[in-house]
């Protein structure tokens, strides 16, 4: 495992910050339903939430999720602790990496003068360790993807009703992603500013906790 390998998979860690690791609900989280969510009766056929009449025409603005995320303070902070922490494990695992790497070119340079016997054994104590480097990583990133899920979740609970209150006060009844956007006339759909606004006054920061156990990803 080299220094440069190690920067790579540190460097995913990053990732997290920026594109989430995974879903991210604005209206309460993926158990929450929408008025026209269908339910399933005692006779197993779904039923319609919707009030009875003519379905209402819609009236629509909206929201970059991912401008929330990158501009919002809450969102920034986030990826500032990320930041540190990612910094903060490189410089932790640099000095194993850089010893791992120098015994590993000594292997290789001792490696044809070694007897059968003593050569795999050489072999098989440098693979335990470098087994044993990966799975301290693995369990970095675990720590960083949990935490950064924590600090989301903190976030969504403070947006969804601001979401809620902003899209009231616009009068609109459909809420869209502006990444599913493909052509718009003009920018007025787009509440995200205003949600910002009022995300940065309600929570300005959100504390992550990187060291609470998490389990890492199986091989």
């Amino acid at each position: 495992m080299s220094r440069k390998n190690i920067v790579i998979i540190l460097a995913a860690i990053l990732v997290l910050a920026a594109a989430g690791g995974g879903a991210w609900y604005l209206w309460g989280g993926a158990n929450n339903q929408s008025a026209t969510t269908e339910e399933t009766s005692s006779g197993g056929a779904p039923v319609s939430t919707a009030a009875s009449g003519p379905t209402p025409a819609p009236v629509l603005v909206v929201v970059d999720r991912a401008a929330i995320m990158q501009f919002s303070k809450a969102g920034q902070d986030i990826g500032r602790q990320v930041q540190e922490f990612t910094a903060q494990t490189k410089s932790e695992l640099d000095g194993q990496v850089k010893a791992l790497e120098n015994e590993g070119n000594a292997l290789k340079r001792e490696a044809p003068g070694l007897a059968p016997d003593a050569r795999q054994k050489r072999v098989a104590a440098f693979e335990q360790k470098q087994a044993a480097l990966q799975r301290v990583i693995d369990r970095k990133q675990a720590q960083a993807q949990a935490a950064v899920g924590k600090g989301r979740a903190a976030m969504e609970k403070v947006l969804a009703p601001i979401l809620k209150n902003v899209t009231k006060d616009h009068g609109v009844n459909l809420v869209l992603d502006k990444q599913a956007v493909l052509f718009a006339t003009n920018t007025t759909f787009d509440i995200t500013p205003e949600v910002i606004e009022q995300l940065n006054a309600k929570l300005p920061s959100v504390k992550i906790d990187f060291t609470a156990t998490a389990q890492a990803p199986q091989k």
